[in-house]
């Protein structure tokens, strides 16, 4: 790679980003660094930590190949973050996730309206018969002076424990 390789990379890290329709902040929060610092990268700006870089190109699935100048293989094993070339499979493997979700959207049962009324229905039910109950028991402990006569305390109001 000829050139200033932070803003070669930082070119190619863009358009992979665009390709995948992420945002600076999704790829920044997924590689970890601040979009202030991919914003730098990817305009070629400032001097990028490889660390950084490396981190931002394996996110995009980009692979990078570091081979010694001269040679086309590297003498040792080399280094492989993968290259991006955009190509049909990528539409293709959102194309069958999106069919696989919609086979199993269509699987899930919509709620029964007239269970989910009779449902709520009981519920009131339930609740006004334990409402009823409450003012029964407080009317009698009121009768055997277990509660002063009058309207209940405000919520959070205590009564004074008579000593």
């Amino acid at each position: 790679m000829r050139g200033s390789w932070p803003a070669d990379l930082g070119r190619i890290a863009r358009q992979r980003r665009v390709d995948l329709e992420w945002s600076q902040e999704e790829l920044a929060s997924k590689a970890d660094v601040t979009r202030q610092w991919l914003t730098r990268f990817e305009t070629g700006k400032g001097d990028p930590s490889l660390s950084k870089v490396l981190r931002v190109l394996r996110e995009l699935r980009l692979h990078l190949d570091v081979t010694p100048e001269g040679r086309s293989a590297p003498v040792r094993p080399r280094a492989i973050v993968p290259v991006y070339e955009p190509s049909h499979r990528d539409a293709s493997n959102v194309l069958s996730a999106l069919e696989r979700l919609s086979r199993a959207a269509a699987r899930v049962k919509k709620p029964d309206e007239k269970a989910s009324s009779s449902a709520v229905a009981a519920m009131q039910a339930n609740m006004a018969a334990a409402l009823e109950q409450l003012s029964r028991s407080q009317q009698q402990m009121r009768a055997r002076g277990q509660l002063p006569s009058g309207p209940a305390p405000a919520s959070g109001e205590h009564l004074e424990d008579p000593k």
